[in-house]
């Protein structure tokens, strides 16, 4: 894949089972809302966009955001320290936030795309057993 749109991530999501649905964000830039299997909400923020090419993008993040009771900070900082991958922060609110971030500058394979989703489903997991979600 030489671009990468969010009409190509929206199929390949709901490939995998996700539900999954494009949204403009407030910047208009293209974002992605979905679901794992699991039942966790997450987004895909899509940034460096090329209007000229179907809104192809140079790099995406996934976030997930969760409220939480109680003190985390360890527990992120293990998550963090046992992941390359991804992070684990919290926003001004007090919200826990598990980011992951993808260069798709140059064009990706299919199979890498996958692969990205499949770790996000493993940081997802771990980062929700981290703070007992």
């Amino acid at each position: 894949v030489t671009v990468v749109t969010a009409p190509q991530l929206v199929e390949l999501l709901q490939q995998k089972g996700y539900t999954a649905k494009e949204v403009v964000g407030d910047d208009g830039s293209p974002e992605i809302e979905s679901t794992l299997e699991s039942g966790d909400t997450f987004e895909i923020l899509m940034y460096d966009c090329d209007q000229a090419k179907a809104k192809s993008c140079d790099m995406i993040q996934l976030r997930a955001t969760y409220d939480v009771t109680g003190n985390k900070i360890k527990a992120v900082n293990t998550f963090n320290n046992a992941w390359v991958m991804g992070r684990g922060r919290f926003t001004d609110d007090g919200k826990a936030v598990v980011e992951s971030a993808m260069d798709l500058t140059g064009g990706v394979t299919v199979d890498n795309l996958k692969n990205t989703l499949e770790q996000w489903t493993g940081l997802v997991g771990d980062f929700t057993d981290a703070i007992d979600k």
